[in-house]
C-alpha cells in the first residue's frame, strides 16, 4: 500500500506547526488556541485515515512487509 506523499507532508507540516506553538514561552492568545485545536483535529483525522488505510491492507501485503 502506498500512502500519498501529500498526506504525509500535510501531517508533518501540522505537527511542525504544533511544535512551534508549544516552544513559545508566551501564553496562547484565543486565536492561537483555536488554531491549535483546529490543527489537532486535522492531525487526529489524518492519523485515523492512515490507520484505516493500514487496516484495509491485504494480508499478503502485510506478510511481505
Amino acid at each position: 500500500m502506498i500512502i500519498p506523499a501529500t498526506t504525509l507532508d500535510e501531517l508533518c507540516d501540522l505537527i511542525s506547526a504544533q511544535i512551534l506553538v508549544l516552544e513559545n514561552p508566551e501564553p496562547l492568545t484565543p486565536d492561537q488556541f483555536c488554531e491549535f485545536q483546529s490543527r489537532s483535529e486535522k492531525i487526529r483525522v489524518l492519523c485515523e485515515e492512515l490507520y484505516g488505510m493500514n487496516q484495509t491492507e491485504p494480508v499478503e501485503e502485510l506478510a511481505a512487509a
